[in-house]
């Protein structure tokens, strides 16, 4: 079971924050079993307010919270799952039973408590705040750890990267709360946590009354080695003594960051022995990641990325030693870890991208609308034309061989794609002597006016036997979406029978997520499990608007037509894009040279055939990217985001000088990569990987330069650096023949202007930034213990 959990703001409705849960996020929405609204965490809630069945009127206080007084209108638009309401009353954290009336239908399991499922909704936001702030360090390989304490680990936790939003940091608050009630104080072991710390003492005045709480925080990790115990006992002294004197504050709250031991509170307790006066010590660590006696939000003790390493066993050569900073607790060493595409990598996807190349099924840069609801895909599989497959009815036909008795009801989504699929698989059936009733539905939800022959399928489920199996079928694959919708509306109905689910091409982002998702829907308690077939699976980045490379050339060019007219050819190019995707792209993806051959593939690519589409090898390189970035540690670090200290960045030399030389392969590498994993975080490798591309933008070779408008576009888009100089200038000017690469240069020297002038207009300014605060909004798992928050709702 799924749940999506929203922080709803303060001075907003129910009412408002489910138009916007509809609105904003309809993939983690259909993936979803039920929706958890948490109250805002200010406040408190009195749970009399929500028990027993909502009434069709409301009055008081509820009007305020839900928005009106009539209760249908508030939950209009989620008449299709159940609403819970995570709140708290004097420091207790509560969970409501199901408050929306048009889903009146049983939402946990009856052997789950409801404080089950809090404990896993606040282990599932911790693991989901690590998770979005990219707090858990991994150590380069070769490399380990050194804590503060001496100690050795190969992952760490800078607990205050998780300070990234106003939301983050109101979780943690609400989370503390059992710890908070009678708090005068609060004592943090670090400053990387102070905003913890200080919107802590905010909303304690609110919640409980009173004054703000008194703040102080340790300057760095107590060694007396170092003469820090004594710093921190005038840090202690300070805080008592400046503390509220209000007789019914008498706790000062010492909230640890992260402990491996609980050390630090034995520590603590020799300074404060005897120091605190009235007041006394409750310790409250935020992770613990080792064995230690002190409550903790979230235990990751069986977590073994975390445990101590043995130097003698675990650690090499001392020099490869990376020491975490005892003031700041962060790594004081950055390490590039260049990442190679191997053929082995290759492989796997290519054996698919052969069988689907040649097809028109592999495209670029689509939106698609399905339900009222249009996504766009950086990299879309169009399943319309799959039936054109020579090969598809023999794996259809092995596919129907596992299913072992006649089928209730085939279900599939409406849509040329699953249409085709389904008019296949009731060719195959009838071939096997069965026939089954096939119903075209996006969801299974069944509306209160439905047809006769949904209400036909909706009998037939509701009447099945726990022998009886059923055929949902779906054309592509991308995330939970589509088939957690099917497995909850049949749940709701009572399904008793088995799951088939068919599919054409599932294209998972990860590997591991997409073993998650076949595992949870295979459950089937003690009964056999149902089933999920896929006919072929490509692994593929979920690109929306924000990451599809064609979104970002396009935004880049409105943004230039701002300053005035664009270079006609860049006009044209802005049309084309913006039309383009309503039918998707396979070839024009590059900006070539005028007059040029279009960029293809030469003989014997790793990739895919020689004669594929641009869309084709795009898919390919891609695919073989996106194993990279989701590949297992143990075979190295993975392809992506920057995790301190390492900066895992494709190896350059690679596709600017010898492996990937064709220039299409270059020009994919610099549009499929995110700048992240094409820039070193070294300056001087940088330096060098400048170098090559100049060299390449100048070689008299029109098969080397041929890429050197992509190139540009890449320095546009925050993906590579070329000095703009004279020389630069004049060498290209013999290849520019139409304007296009002079106007480039011309552009990027004034994004380059206009950059550093807000960066002197900031430090004027104070160097203050503007924040962006972003809704804990993501997915929790109840019933299965490998599944974790995944949201927010942009993903």
């Amino acid at each position: 079971m799924l749940a999506e959990v929203v922080q709803m703001p303060a001075k907003r409705t129910v009412e408002d924050v489910l138009g916007d849960v509809y609105d904003t996020g309809p993939d983690i929405r259909q993936g979803t079993d039920l929706l958890v609204l948490r109250l805002p965490v200010e406040q408190q809630w009195d749970p009399d307010l929500f028990a027993g069945e909502m009434p069709p009127k409301v009055s008081g206080a509820l009007v305020e919270l839900l928005g009106g007084t009539d209760v249908a209108i508030t939950f209009a638009r989620v008449d299709d799952r159940p609403v819970h309401l995570l709140h708290s009353f004097r420091g207790r954290h509560l969970l409501s039973a199901n408050v929306n009336p048009r889903f009146p239908h049983a939402t946990f399991p009856a052997d789950m408590p409801l404080n089950e499922a809090i404990e896993d909704i606040q282990a599932a936001e911790l693991d989901h705040l690590l998770e979005k702030s990219r707090a858990v360090i991994t150590a380069a390989p070769g490399t380990v750890f050194e804590a503060p304490s001496g100690r050795l680990v190969r992952h760490f936790i800078r607990v205050g990267n998780i300070q990234y939003s106003r939301d983050a940091v109101d979780a943690l608050f609400y989370w503390l709360l059992p710890h908070l009630d009678r708090c005068a104080a609060i004592l943090v072991d670090t400053w990387s946590i102070s905003s913890v710390a200080f919107n802590i003492s905010v909303l304690c005045q609110r919640y409980f009354g009173g004054g703000p709480r008194r703040v102080e925080l340790l300057p760095d990790y107590i060694d007396p080695a170092h003469g820090s115990d004594l710093r921190a006992r005038e840090v202690i002294e300070r805080l008592v003594r400046e503390a509220p004197t209000d007789p019914e504050l008498d706790r000062i709250l010492c909230l640890i960051s992260a402990t491996q031991s609980g050390s630090l509170r034995n520590t603590l307790g020799e300074i404060v022995m005897g120091g605190l006066d009235r007041f006394h010590a409750h310790y409250v660590a935020i992770f613990a990641l080792g064995p230690t006696n002190m409550p903790a939000l979230r235990e990751l003790v069986h977590d073994q990325r975390f445990r101590l390493l043995q130097p003698a066993v675990d650690v090499g050569r001392p020099d490869h030693r990376i020491r975490i900073d005892r003031q700041v607790y962060f790594p004081l060493i950055f390490q590039d870890e260049p990442v190679e595409i191997t053929q082995p990598v290759t492989v796997p996807s290519r054996e698919v991208v052969d069988a689907l190349a040649g097809h028109g099924i592999l495209q670029v840069h689509r939106t698609i609308t399905r339900n009222q609801s249009a996504r766009h895909h950086g990299v879309h599989v169009a399943t319309e034309h799959l039936a054109a497959l020579p090969w598809l009815r023999d794996r259809i036909t092995k596919a129907l061989a596992a299913i072992q008795k006649r089928p209730v009801r085939l279900v599939a989504p409406p849509g040329s794609g699953s249409e085709q699929l389904v008019a296949l698989v009731n060719e195959q059936l009838r071939n096997q002597g069965v026939e089954a009733p096939t119903l075209l539905h996006p969801t299974l939800h069944f509306a209160a006016n439905a047809s006769e022959a949904e209400l036909k399928a909706r009998a037939a489920i509701r009447g099945a036997g726990e022998d009886d199996e059923i055929i949902v079928l779906v054309d592509a694959w991308v995330n939970d979406a589509s088939l957690s919708q099917y497995q909850r509306s049949l749940r709701t109905e009572g399904f008793a029978g088995r799951i088939w689910y068919l599919i054409g091409v599932a294209c998972p982002s990860s590997p591991k997520a997409w073993e998650r998702t076949r595992r949870r829907l295979r459950h089937r308690g003690r009964l056999p499990p149902h089933e999920v077939i896929t006919i072929l699976e490509l692994p593929l980045p979920d690109w929306r608007d924000q990451d599809c490379p064609w979104c970002q050339e396009l935004a880049l060019y409105n943004r230039w037509a701002r300053r005035g007219p664009l270079h006609p050819r860049l006009a044209n190019r802005t049309e084309a894009l913006g039309s383009a995707a309503a039918l998707g792209m396979s070839d024009d993806l590059f900006l070539a040279l005028p007059a040029r051959t279009p960029l293809a593939l030469g003989p014997s690519s790793f990739f895919v055939d020689q004669g594929s589409s641009q869309a084709d090898a795009f898919a390919a390189v891609s695919s073989a990217l996106q194993r990279l970035r989701s590949r297992d540690p143990a075979h190295g670090p993975p392809l992506g985001p920057r995790r301190f200290p390492v900066s895992t960045v494709l190896k350059h030399g690679d596709y600017l000088k010898e492996t990937w030389t064709d220039s299409i392969l270059r020009s994919i590498f610099l549009r499929g990569a995110h700048p992240e994993e094409l820039v070193y975080a070294d300056p001087s490798t940088e330096a060098e990987r400048t170098t090559d591309l100049r060299d390449l933008l100048l070689d008299p070779s029109p098969a080397q330069h041929d890429i050197a408008i992509e190139i540009l576009l890449a320095t546009a888009l925050g993906k590579a650096t070329v000095h703009l100089n004279a020389d630069l200038r004049h060498g290209l000017a013999a290849i520019d023949e139409d304007g296009t690469i002079r106007f480039f240069l011309d552009m990027i020297e004034k994004d380059a202007a206009e950059e550093a002038a807000r960066a002197v207009g900031g430090a004027l300014a104070g160097g203050e930034a503007a924040t962006e605060t972003d809704e804990t909004n993501g997915e929790i798992g109840f019933d299965d213990p490998d599944t974790v928050a995944v949201g927010p709702a942009e993903e």
